[in-house]
Order: structure tokens, then C-alpha cells, then sequence
């Protein structure tokens, strides 16, 4: 007979006899020891890794500080991979460096020609927000899109 579970977990689902200490971060099975938690994965052919945070919805009344953590951690994470695809992406030279223009205007990646410059500039005098394609893209280097001043 099992005995009364003292755990907020219950009593181990695998041996049925200890309060439960631990709590399977893939299924939230509840174990007592590294045995009876090898034990249960192997029998359930469970990974033990926690799934992904964006793979689990919440409700707003189930929202506490650890899932507030949880989404931070993982915002934070997606940042720094963004950063270091950006960083490698400039190391390979497939994107060159940004440069600094005028105080009006941000950094720009795409490293334009004078004429393509003065192409933008005309048109947006025109009342158009003409965008470039980046350096290398196929679309751009077959663009024959020229400023005609007459």
C-alpha cells in the first residue's frame, strides 16, 4: 500500500511507494530518484526535454513570473541568434558593413552607387518611396531601372 504523499507532486508514478520529488520537464511525470525517472522514460519512450516554450499556449490567468522568465529568456535568446546570423552574414562579406549617413536618414546595408542614390532621391522628390533590393539579389542585378532627367 502506498503510503500518504507529503509532495505537491504525489507519490512517485513509478515505484508507487516514495512522495514524488522530481517532475519530468517533457510530460510532468512525477519521480522520486534518477532510477525511477530513467525508468519512466525508458518504459514511455519519453525525451525528457522540455518542449519548446512557443509550443505550449497559456492562458492569462496561468501567466506567473517563471513563464514571464520563460518568454523573456526566449525573446532574449532569438536576439542574440538574429545578432550572430547578422554578424556572420557581414564576416562573410554577404552583406557589407553598414554606414552612417545624413541625421535624417539611418544606417544603410545595401552600399548604392551615386546614380542609384540620385535615383532614389528623384523619386522620392516625386512623391515616391522607391526601395532597393540588397546587393547580390538576383531581381537587382537584372533590374535596368534608370533615372531619366529629362
Amino acid at each position: 500500500m502506498a503510503q500518504a504523499s507529503t509532495s505537491r507532486l504525489g507519490i512517485c508514478q513509478t515505484c508507487n511507494t516514495t512522495p514524488a520529488r522530481y517532475s519530468c520537464p517533457a510530460c510532468s511525470f512525477p519521480s522520486c530518484s534518477l532510477p525511477c525517472s530513467t525508468s519512466h522514460k525508458t518504459a514511455q519512450k519519453c525525451t525528457g526535454v522540455a518542449p519548446p516554450v512557443w509550443s505550449k499556449p497559456i492562458q492569462a490567468n496561468e501567466m506567473n513570473w517563471g513563464s514571464l522568465m520563460r518568454d523573456q529568456s526566449y525573446i532574449a535568446g532569438v536576439g542574440r541568434a538574429v545578432e550572430d546570423v547578422g554578424r556572420q552574414l557581414v564576416g562573410d562579406k554577404l552583406i557589407p558593413q553598414g554606414r552612417r549617413l545624413g541625421a535624417d536618414e539611418t544606417v544603410r546595408l545595401d552600399e548604392r552607387s551615386d546614380k542609384e542614390d540620385k535615383m532614389v532621391r528623384e523619386a522620392r522628390n516625386q512623391g515616391v518611396e522607391l526601395m532597393l533590393l540588397p546587393k547580390g539579389m538576383s531581381k537587382r542585378q537584372k533590374n535596368a531601372t534608370r533615372w531619366d532627367p529629362k
